[in-house]
């Protein structure tokens, strides 16, 4: 009696992922995944951040909670400047922190709301995106790597890191780490 056999595994996960498409290809496409996802994460911290510098009770509760994530850290530069009770050395480290983030959203706008073509001239692809300028009379056009779309999803999650550490020192509760260690936890309130 023929005993089943397990499939034939693909030598490259990517190859074949849908017809026609390249490794490069292919590997933006997982890569734009896996950005959605940590620049998600990123925002849902800094949600509870802006929050908590709102002094707001309940994350979900308040006018402004269901603001952009740019109006977000609108919201936590605004806080700082306000007075609270991070020293002026964090603000000023938290401050560029945000900063750097509403960069990141930027290129995160760009790579997954943008057009994405391929330029067979140059054998690479380009990203085609509306201009958030106002006098802008043409679109912004970049070209763009897998490498582009898979550092900017690590460093959301770098910053989702930073962030999720800015608020759990700064307004989180005591915890117990995943070592058993006592520690501050970051909560967002519901």
């Amino acid at each position: 009696m023929p005993q089943p056999q397990p499939p034939e595994q693909d030598p490259e996960p990517f190859a074949g992922l849908l017809p026609g498409m390249d490794e490069e290809e292919a590997a933006i496409t997982v890569g734009l995944g896996l950005l959605a996802r940590k620049a998600a994460a990123f925002e849902y911290t800094l949600h509870g951040l802006a929050a908590n510098l709102r002094a707001e009770p309940r994350a979900y509760a308040y006018k402004g909670s269901r603001d952009s994530a740019r109006d977000h850290i609108d919201a936590c530069l605004v806080g700082l400047a306000n007075g609270n009770s991070f020293p002026a050395s964090s603000e000023v480290a938290l401050a560029h922190d945000l900063e750097m983030a509403r960069a990141h959203l930027d290129e995160r706008n760009r790579f997954i709301h943008g057009r994405w073509v391929y330029d067979s001239e140059r054998q690479s692809w380009l990203t085609i995106k509306a201009s958030r300028a106002k006098d802008a009379k043409r679109p912004e056009i970049e070209y763009a790597t897998s490498e582009d779309v898979w550092g900017l999803a690590a460093e959301f999650g770098r910053l989702d890191l930073k962030l999720a550490a800015w608020d759990a020192t700064y307004f989180g509760v005591p915890g117990v780490s995943e070592d058993g260690e006592f520690d501050r936890a970051s909560v967002k309130r519901l």
